[in-house]
């Protein structure tokens, strides 16, 4: 078992992490719930250097949102052209109330400018979370 502080401000994000299966509990042994989200863009020619800097921006903007876990970027290999963000949270309600705060429609309005399709969003969480998905996570209690 490994322990990672997150913040010393909360005790709450200490968690165990079982690096065999990869699941994450808190403190309480409570399951965390991490959710993956896709989130795939398509930009402009000559758009890239704005794009990479608001990119960037996003990203540092999330990671002050409770929930936030992780972030990546990565560029297509046969058309440098489209990006795959993959942002995981650590559950549904977390990852909604980033994607619907004005901080980040801000900075995703200035990135559609240089899209030339717009963003797709999907997300996704381990399997043996499946049973949970066709409920809406209404019974999961983390």
């Amino acid at each position: 078992m490994v322990f990672l502080r997150l913040s010393a401000k909360e005790e709450d994000l200490v968690y165990n992490i079982n690096l065999v299966d990869l699941n994450y509990t808190n403190k309480k042994g409570i399951d965390i719930m991490r959710v993956r989200v896709f989130i795939r863009r398509k930009i402009e020619e000559g758009k890239d250097t704005e794009a990479f800097r608001l990119l960037k921006k996003i990203r540092l903007n999330a990671m002050e949102y409770e929930g936030y876990i992780s972030g990546e970027t990565l560029v297509r290999t046969n058309d440098p052209q489209e990006i795959m963000v993959i942002s995981t949270w650590q559950n549904m309600e977390d990852w909604n109330s980033w994607k619907e705060s004005e901080d980040r429609k801000t900075i995703d309005a200035l990135l559609e400018e240089l899209q030339t399709m717009p963003t797709l969003y999907e997300s996704f969480v381990i399997s043996k979370y499946r049973l949970h998905a066709k409920t809406g996570f209404a019974d999961h209690p983390g």
